[in-house]
């Protein structure tokens, strides 16, 4: 897999928003129309692909 494949997962940055989220460096996920929030399996998937990079 690519390392930008996880994030890549959806057309819009939000699911950057949630990973940053995810990891304490932003304090919300939200992002303002017309982007919608990230599906949270998109999150999950960036998480554990972050973790196997080190």
């Amino acid at each position: 897999m690519p390392a930008g494949s996880a994030a890549d997962g959806e057309p819009n940055p939000a699911v950057i928003k949630g990973v940053l989220h995810a990891r304490g460096v932003i304090p919300t996920p939200d992002v303002r129309l017309p982007l919608l929030p990230a599906d949270r399996a998109a999150v999950e998937a960036a998480l554990k692909r972050l973790a196997d990079l080190g």
